[in-house]
């Protein structure tokens, strides 16, 4: 083969590798859309979206940010939410973190159905002497976790 031809076969397979990627890229771009999301799930390739699960504390400005004793009871009241459609089993943790060290403290598991929250509220005595300690609920899966902050008395 002459190096003409061989030329022309890279061009071609250039043009042709050009083409194929800007084909995959317009084609990500209109799966990007509602239409295209609509397409994928008509293809059963893509599930409706199916909510999430929401952890909050139920007061937060009610958590005191100050000691009022070096041993001090707090509350700290939390929901959670199951805002898809199924049922989870859910199993939360209460951690009170100080000084770089983690103690658990209270665990436990809750079922909701679809759409349920449940409250709970767990006392926790804290020694605190100085510094900060941190109370983190947090749920194993999905992973989250909510923390509020507590200066200890001086």
């Amino acid at each position: 083969m002459s190096s003409a031809w061989l030329q022309l076969a890279r061009s071609r397979r250039l043009i042709l590798l050009i083409a194929l990627i800007g084909g995959v890229v317009v084609f990500a771009g209109i799966f990007q859309t509602s239409a295209g999301y609509a397409i994928l799930r008509m293809a059963g390739l893509s599930q409706q979206p199916t909510g999430s699960t929401s952890l909050s504390f139920v007061k937060p400005r009610s958590l005191p940010e100050l000691l009022q004793s070096k041993h001090a009871k707090v509350t700290a009241p939390f929901v959670i939410e199951n805002a898809t459609n199924t049922a989870h089993n859910y199993t939360w943790s209460i951690f009170l973190i100080r000084q770089g060290q983690t103690e658990r403290m209270y665990t436990g598991n809750v079922s909701l159905t679809p759409g349920g929250k449940v409250e709970i509220a767990r006392s926790v005595t804290i020694e605190c002497t100085r510094g900060e300690i941190r109370i983190v609920v947090s749920l194993a899966h999905p992973a989250e976790s909510i923390s509020a902050l507590m200066a200890c008395p001086s």
